[in-house]
């Protein structure tokens, strides 16, 4: 994915970029941290426009690549309560999970992207994480819910 940064000052804003994000993302998704989920997106609000422009090319080209364009079809299992109209700054997976539940589907355009399962050196592309294939909505996304897939258990 870094082959599509455009110059070596972007790739230098990408990395510092994910440096920022990486201590609160990985005790989320690693850790299970709910703190982290804050963390990261503290981080994200602090970064420089040059860092969040490095970062933003580089999730529309992964969330492109893997989904054939700037809109995919993604989905939450969702939790008692949640409103599937209220789905900024929550995750959503490329797949299905076989757990039995219930899952929401949304419609989701790149530009609500803020990390994605493409996007190398991250925790959500870890050996560890990665089959999830998760993305990481910016806190303002609006995604359109587009219905349940109920339980396949």
């Amino acid at each position: 994915m870094r082959e599509l940064i455009e110059s070596f000052m972007d790739r230098y804003y990408l990395d510092d970029a994910l440096d920022k994000l990486h201590p609160g993302l990985s005790d989320w998704v690693n850790r299970n941290d709910p703190s982290g989920k804050k963390a990261m997106f503290q981080a994200y609000s602090e970064l420089s426009d040059e860092e969040r422009h490095a970062l933003s090319s580089v999730v529309k080209a992964a969330f492109s690549k893997h989904h054939g364009g700037k809109k995919a079809v993604l989905y939450r299992r969702m939790k008692p309560g949640q409103d599937v109209k209220k789905m900024g700054g929550m995750s959503l997976s490329a797949s299905i999970d076989q757990s039995g539940a219930s899952h929401a589907k949304f419609s989701v355009d790149a530009d609500d992207v803020l990390l994605h399962f493409g996007v190398p050196d991250t925790a959500l592309s870890s050996r560890r994480f990665g089959h999830e294939k998760e993305i990481i909505l910016k806190k303002n996304a609006r995604p359109k819910f587009l219905g349940w897939v109920e339980d396949r258990g």
